[in-house]
């Protein structure tokens, strides 16, 4: 079972998907959509893949069948194959002399999930009517980011905004916190909702110093600017918005020919960590006099910078308790 071991940590549900041409859609949960081979002339397909906490998508369920199981067991159903047959179809799927046909396939299915992820963004964004945008006073958006750690000066500092929306679809109101992107779209988060509304993209704020600090999400940059006291609202600061947007970053690091030194605050999981590599790659090939450091090693025990500022202030609140009581 040696080479399955190799396998299965490496690969996943949709990196065979991908790499063997087998068609999917995404959902507006990004869930991977598969026909079911127990009945491929389905017009809606029951086969479904889910990311796990890792954000891997290496799990999935055909609701047909009620078949469920990881990389292995997928390839041993969708082929109809034993065991051990399917090993040895994995193994010919990643195969390294194959990487070059596999990658033109995986290129033209990122291709159509790339079609697919705009399409069903320009159809939620038809749904959504934005009432209004104004400076933070919402107590429950206050609170909300008091429960994260970061106070309303911090936020006021970070550039976060309340927005209103409608749901046309419902007529229902809703209010969220709201992050701008350069293209004028916006991050949208509240207690109950994480998305985005007109075009995705990243945040930049310039400065003219030599180095730029790289966060995942504008909580992360809140969290950071609150840990510093301030420090780096005088630096220049990307905020990605999306792991998927890291290219964008790149591109905006290479043209600003001041920057020395990028300082990277990703999550500590699969896609920060991807992320962060791809950054640091595409910047050594690109720009030789940039030096890029991946600063996630400081908070290894937190998810994010959020988490890391979070358990700091609980600390500091129970080292504090404990000082009065003591006194």
């Amino acid at each position: 079972m040696k080479d399955i071991e190799i396998i299965k940590p490496k690969y996943t549900i949709k990196d065979f998907l991908d790499y063997t041409g087998i068609a999917y859609k995404i959902d507006s949960n990004n869930d991977l959509l598969v026909k079911s081979p127990a009945n491929p002339q389905q017009k809606t397909e029951s086969l479904r893949v889910r990311a796990n906490y890792k954000g891997n998508y290496n799990y999935f369920k055909d609701f047909l069948t009620d078949k469920v199981g990881d990389i292995l067991n997928f390839v041993e159903y969708y082929y109809n194959l034993d065991t051990k047959q399917a090993i040895e179809l994995l193994k010919d799927t990643f195969n390294e002399h194959n990487l070059e046909r596999l990658n033109k396939i995986k290129e033209k299915n990122n291709i159509f999930i790339q079609q697919v992820q705009q399409q069903l963004e320009k159809e939620k964004n038809n749904s959504i009517e934005i009432l209004n945008i104004q400076n933070l006073q919402n107590q429950a958006l206050i609170n909300y980011l008091q429960s994260r750690s970061i106070n309303l000066q911090t936020a006021i500092s970070a550039n976060i905004k309340e927005i209103y929306y409608k749901n046309t679809k419902t007529n229902k109101n809703y209010f969220a916190l709201a992050f701008e992107n350069k293209s004028d779209g916006f991050e949208v988060r509240n207690k109950y909702f994480k998305g985005s509304f007109g075009t995705k993209d990243i945040t930049v704020f310039e400065n003219q110093n030599l180095s730029v600090n790289v966060f995942e999400g504008f909580l992360d940059y809140a969290s950071a600017i609150k840990l510093s006291k301030n420090k780096i609202l005088n630096q220049n600061n990307i905020i990605l918005n999306s792991v998927a947007e890291a290219k964008k970053a790149v591109e905006a690091i290479e043209k600003a020919e001041h920057i020395k030194k990028v300082k990277l605050y990703l999550d500590n999981d699969k896609a920060g960590k991807e992320a962060a590599q791809l950054i640091t790659e595409e910047l050594n090939k690109r720009r030789e006099d940039i030096q890029v450091f991946d600063y996630s090693n400081t908070y290894s025990a937190s998810n994010d910078l959020n988490e890391y500022l979070q358990k700091k202030m609980l600390r500091e609140r129970n080292r504090s308790a404990q000082e009065e009581y003591e006194r």
